[in-house]
């Protein structure tokens, strides 16, 4: 999910969730703003795995295997709750009725 920036919001603070390399290589997210000022701001935010995250997409859009392509399609954005749990917003789709 490299390149995905703005997907994953913060439930609690609102913030964009952060993509970060551990030095053992292990890619993580994680709230931004817990990131930056600490729990001053987000308290309660969790850090999830990379793999963890796509794993969760890919049984929200009913996908095989993770494509950046169909998240960017239907996905506004994710979710990430205090206790870890991911609730979707897809994009909404608005359709003119033409008149002739």
């Amino acid at each position: 999910m490299k390149h995905s920036p703005g997907l994953l919001i913060c439930e609690e603070c609102g913030a964009v969730y952060w993509r970060i390399a551990r030095p053992s290589g292990e890619i993580m997210w994680r709230c931004s703003s817990k990131v930056k000022y600490g729990k001053r701001i987000c308290q309660h935010a969790p850090s999830i795995l990379d793999d963890d995250v796509k794993q969760a997409i890919c049984e929200i859009l009913d996908m095989p295997e993770f494509d950046p392509q169909a998240v960017k399609k239907h996905l506004e954005c994710v979710r990430i709750s205090p206790d870890g749990s991911l609730t979707p917003e897809f994009i909404q789709r608005k359709y003119m009725k033409m008149i002739l």
